[in-house]
């Protein structure tokens, strides 16, 4: 299986809901303002996060059937994540405390907690507010190193039961460790990504469809927005006619490009398009499209720059490293 566009245009689409929620609904909140919200609200675009765990339930569960060495998964996860996020968290620290976003400043230490990726576990303010979203995704990585380690991955299908099981029982009662190592808030979603990996290689079980369904009902224990269960419906629905090829016309070059350059984007688009936009108004600037467009497109553009100037090369070569070291 090569690299599926139509995941990147996802991607793209996902990181794009994001964006628009924080410069129009989420920026209009915090700076007690409708400047951004006169021409649209985009109040449910966060929920393009639950969109990206998805894709990474899908994505990893690929890496994994390639990666079947722990530590060889562990090390391309590293490569893959850390050095692009300690260039974003410089980025947005240095720049947002330069600014008068007094808000958000953060002192030097904040900033070395940060560069683990988990300050919400050592109680730490993050960097940038959409830090948040790491922590489940490197937990997830982490119960599938765990998978790896013990040579679990042939009963996935069985763990996953049993995950939607542990779900449920923590929404009766509560065990604070247990919810973020086992990832509790948000395991269903990525159970839905593996899923659908099961089906798209050809390996699904009638019980694979029952764990899409089993986990669209475990999000009914977890939440009480009727908005997050239906666009969690039209995910699933998404991803339907995506494992059974009928998504091939979502493959367009900007959502491709977008989709690429997602991860560098959603890492800095948040406080750093505050700021922008807190420029822009300060400067007089009073058109709500301009407030939204001025800085997306100069995110965008940062955000190519790590990903294709940066990421790349660096992700290339400590891979090609990885590979000479293991010739010895």
């Amino acid at each position: 299986m090569g690299r599926l566009k139509e995941l990147d245009s996802l991607r793209g689409i996902a990181c794009l809901s994001v964006l628009l929620f924080h410069y129009t609904t989420k920026y209009s909140e915090i700076f007690s303002t409708s400047l951004t919200t006169q021409l649209f609200s985009f109040k449910y675009g966060g929920l393009g996060v639950d969109l990206f765990f998805i894709i990474s339930g899908f994505v990893i569960f690929l890496t994994i059937k390639k990666n079947t060495k722990p530590i060889e998964f562990a090390y391309k996860r590293f490569t893959r994540l850390y050095p692009t996020f300690w260039i974003c968290v410089f980025l947005t620290f240095f720049l947002i405390r330069s600014s008068d976003l007094v808000l958000y400043h953060r002192n030097f230490s904040e900033l070395m907690i940060n560069l683990t990726m988990i300050p919400d576990i050592f109680g730490v303010k993050r960097v940038d507010g959409v830090y948040w979203s790491l922590l489940p995704e490197l937990m997830f990585y982490f119960l599938m190193f765990c998978m790896l380690l013990f040579k679990k991955i042939r009963h996935v299908d069985l763990l996953c039961f049993i995950w939607l099981l542990a779900i449920s029982l923590n929404s009766l009662h509560d065990v604070m460790p247990l919810r973020v190592l086992l990832n509790l808030n948000f395991g269903h979603l990525f159970i839905i990504g593996i899923s659908f990996y099961k089906i798209k290689s050809n390996e699904a079980k009638w019980w694979t469809h029952l764990l899409i369904f089993g986990s669209f009902l475990t999000s009914f224990v977890i939440s009480d927005s009727l908005y997050k269960h239906l666009f969690l419906l039209l995910f699933i629905v998404i991803f339907y006619l995506f494992v059974y090829d009928k998504l091939k016309w979502i493959k367009l070059k900007p959502l491709i490009i977008l989709g690429e350059i997602s991860y560098a984007l959603y890492l800095i688009h948040q406080f750093i398009g505050y700021f922008i936009i807190n420029t822009l108004i300060d400067n007089g600037v009073e058109n709500n499209m301009l407030l939204i467009l001025i800085p997306s497109v100069v995110t965008m553009s940062i955000a190519y720059g790590i990903t294709f100037y940066i990421e790349k090369p660096a992700q290339l070569f400590l891979r090609n490293t990885w590979t000479k070291f293991h010739k010895f």
